[in-house]
């Protein structure tokens, strides 16, 4: 009798011990399956011509003081028509996370914005929209109420009301996708609006297709991530393969497919590339053109060109420089050129932008030309100094460039540099001033940095 009390107890323990060992194994296999961070997605407007737009940026600080500063290159997504920017930032750990904007106020053209903070919680994506408000009075702000009612209203005024955070919870089920970890992988977000028609946003689907002919259609359920925007979608694609690849987005009806819009681009090893397209109305069908000299393009080809910012200047000149075009803007198009070979060149009326270099293109009577040009940006080195006259050598810290000199002539000089860090070493001039040591200062993009060089006279 008490044999079977004994081994009636010891199967229950035995049972016990089994039933808490398999709930913990359920729980680490759970924990092992959600995603382990998050993502913020922080969209911001100024007003509807997107006043300085581009050289606004922000400062994200996590609770042990550790600051980015965002965005990082053209990791951003341009809306032209509602003229805001959108930043995807991934892979963040849960917590409490600062949002600082720097906007260049000197002016103080715009009101303050206030410092906010954001909780990142695990396999979510919080979205922020921040609006940057003009500084109006009272009759201003009337007026400018008049010119908007027959304009496209702001994003805010559609997606969600100015300064609210909308979580957007994440599949719980996404499984990775299988890659092949030897090859160099970068990241491609893509986003698109069908303002013509809204609610054919979301029959709206895009494949990517790379220079093999391999073709994969998106978005796809359970391993694409996807974000609701004012009129169309963004969706972030992870592990993309580097190489050439080309977008084109469509409708498919009935084993059709409408073409809205196509478009080729280059994936980087462990960068992000975004791409954004205002899709209008289909593209019609068109035949393979014919080696017929007869059925040539009518009236020349259109060469449009787009930029990162609203202050690019083009240049475009035929092959023997008897001719030669100008444009200004965002987007540009240089009307009924004719075939043969072109060189567009680059300007920036705002000194923070770098323009890129000359580029050839040959244009074909296959059809219009699309260019994107990318600018990069800098930052601004302000040197003050009690001396009418004197040099400095500037040295990249992280010696990716050589060594530059300039000249400082009454009293301050401002020079432009990529970001990074640098030393300033002022030479000794003559016997009566002495310069100051040499001194350490860090430059970011589209910021203007100060220092004091002061010369003690003898």
């Amino acid at each position: 009798m008490i044999d079977d009390h004994i081994k009636h107890l010891r199967a229950y323990v035995i049972g016990s011990i089994f039933l808490i060992f398999s709930c913990f194994i359920n729980q680490i296999l759970l924990a092992n399956e959600l995603p382990q961070t998050g993502t913020l997605v922080v969209t911001y407007q100024t007003d509807t011509e997107g006043e300085r737009l581009d050289r606004i940026r922000f400062w994200l600080k996590d609770e042990h003081n550790k600051q980015q500063l965002f965005p990082k290159g053209d990791a951003y997504v341009d809306d032209f028509n509602y003229q805001n920017r959108m930043v995807v930032i991934e892979d963040l750990l849960p917590g409490v996370y600062t949002l600082e904007f720097l906007v260049p106020n000197t002016d103080a053209y715009f009101v303050e914005v206030p410092i906010r903070q954001v909780v990142i919680d695990k396999g979510d994506a919080l979205k922020i929209d921040q609006q940057i408000k003009p500084r109006t009075t009272f009759f201003d702000s009337e007026e400018k109420e008049k010119e908007t009612e027959t304009e496209s209203p702001t994003f805010s005024d559609i997606d969600t009301p100015v300064d609210t955070e909308q979580t957007i919870t994440a599949d719980k089920t996404t499984q990775d996708v299988a890659v092949d970890t030897e090859t160099a992988m970068g990241k491609l977000i893509v986003s698109f609006d069908a303002k013509f028609d809204p609610p054919l946003a979301e029959q709206i689907c895009f494949k990517l297709m790379d220079d093999c002919g391999n073709c994969t259609v998106h978005p796809r359920s359970g391993k694409d991530t996807e974000v609701a925007l004012v009129a169309g979608k963004m969706v972030m694609i992870e592990d993309v393969p580097v190489g050439e690849y080309s977008v084109e987005f469509f409708i498919e009806d009935d084993h059709e497919q409408t073409l809205y819009a196509s478009k080729p681009f280059h994936i980087t090893e462990n960068k992000t590339k975004s791409l954004h397209r205002s899709l209008q109305e289909p593209i019609p069908h068109q035949e393979p053109p014919s080696d017929d000299p007869s059925s040539s393009t009518e009236g020349g080809i259109n060469l449009n060109v787009t930029a990162n910012i609203p202050t690019a200047i083009f240049h475009v000149r035929n092959e023997d420089r008897t001719k030669s075009w100008e444009g200004k803007g965002r987007l540009y198009t240089f009307e009924e050129l004719e075939p043969g070979i072109y060189y567009l060149s680059f300007e920036s009326t705002d000194p923070f932008f770098i323009p890129p270099k000359e580029m050839r293109i040959e244009m074909t009577e296959n059809g219009d030309r699309e260019v994107e040009t990318l600018f990069q940006t800098q930052g601004k080195l302000k040197i003050l100094t009690n001396v009418d006259y004197t040099k400095v050598i500037i040295e990249d810290q992280n010696h990716q460039k050589e060594p530059m000199k300039a000249e400082i002539s009454e009293t301050m000089s401002a020079l432009y540099l990529p970001e990074g860090h640098y030393r300033l070493t002022f030479p000794k001039q003559d016997d009566v001033r002495v310069p100051p040591q040499p001194m350490e200062v860090t430059i970011y993009d589209l910021q203007t940095s100060e220092v004091n060089a002061y010369f003690e006279v003898q």
